[in-house]
């Protein structure tokens, strides 16, 4: 049995309501790496930004330890390091300035010194960013695999990152593919893609995964799927729900992503059951290698620092 049609669409009549809006967009932190598969990621942004009123800061981390204490010379032609460095501010301002004039956002941009993924995740917990937007793959040019500085970013973060692919087109999340299991926890989640949900008029397709081998997590994973469906009938959110009895869940979420030309996959830690490890290795890792649209990840670490 590889999947359950266990998948209806539903009218939604119920009143709306307004337990579940704590989370809103209001501080967006985009990282820049000037990489052409960089700009997805920024139309993306801004794109998000416009729809919820966001601020948002562009930030650019200068990694100096892989530039040998001095300038890519080769590459830009500069002969110092404060040169270069000179130079990035002058670029990042100046995009910073072209999105808030077409957009008419709220754009700053700081430029940094260090190693990466850890100074985006540091900045974006000093600056209490709702979210981190960033591109999948770096100047590295590897499109085949996330890159490690995306990849450390997730890892870390105490909000939500969502990672973008470098051939990302599309600037709105009509379809949102949401993997749930028996965990409970995943409630807990929901409130961070109500936004995204609300101001996309989405369609949120809950996809149950469980282990085929055991009739009892089935079971209870659509039970979990029912619960989510209330409280999607109580936000007059249109949904569709699938179950699928595997032991391949990441293979099956892209699959269906990809079948059904999702625009968002959201992904959290408490999908995997407790005595799982490795989690991000090999759920979510596969996710985002292979999925062709947006991945939004949503990390244990939010309710532990808050």
């Amino acid at each position: 049995m590889d999947c359950l049609q266990y998948k209806v669409k539903y009218s939604i009549n119920n009143p709306k309501s307004d337990k579940m809006k704590t989370y809103k967009i209001k501080n967006m932190l985009l990282p820049v790496d000037f990489s052409k598969s960089n700009h997805s990621a920024v139309k993306t942004a801004v794109a998000i930004c416009k729809r919820q009123n966001s601020k948002l800061t562009l930030i650019h981390v200068i990694d100096k330890t892989n530039m040998a204490d001095s300038p890519p010379s080769s590459d830009v032609g500069f002969v110092t390091f404060k040169e270069f460095q000179k130079h990035v501010h002058k670029e990042l301002k100046a995009l910073a300035s072209q999105i808030s004039k077409s957009s008419k956002l709220e754009v700053n941009s700081y430029v940094e010194i260090g190693t990466p993924s850890e100074i985006i995740r540091n900045y974006a917990e000093k600056d209490n960013a709702s979210i981190i937007v960033m591109g999948a793959h770096g100047k590295s040019g590897n499109t085949d695999k996330m890159g490690s500085v995306a990849f450390n970013v997730v890892t870390g973060a105490a909000c939500p990152v969502m990672v973008v692919p470098g051939n990302w087109n599309h600037e709105k999340f009509n379809k949102i593919v949401y993997p749930i299991r028996m965990d409970q926890k995943v409630f807990e989640k929901f409130n961070y893609i109500q936004p995204i949900i609300e101001k996309n008029n989405s369609e949120l397709i809950i996809a149950g995964l469980a282990n085929k081998d055991n009739t009892e997590h089935i079971s209870k994973t659509v039970f979990s799927i029912d619960l989510l469906r209330e409280m999607c009938q109580e936000e007059k959110i249109e949904y569709s729900t699938i179950v699928f009895p595997s032991n391949n869940f990441s293979s099956k979420v892209v699959e269906t992503a990809n079948k059904i030309n999702a625009d968002l996959i959201v992904i959290s830690s408490h999908i995997n059951y407790d005595s799982e490890v490795n989690f991000l290795e090999a759920f979510a890792r596969t996710i985002l290698d292979e999925s062709k649209c947006p991945v939004l990840c949503i990390s244990p670490l939010i309710n532990k620092r808050k």
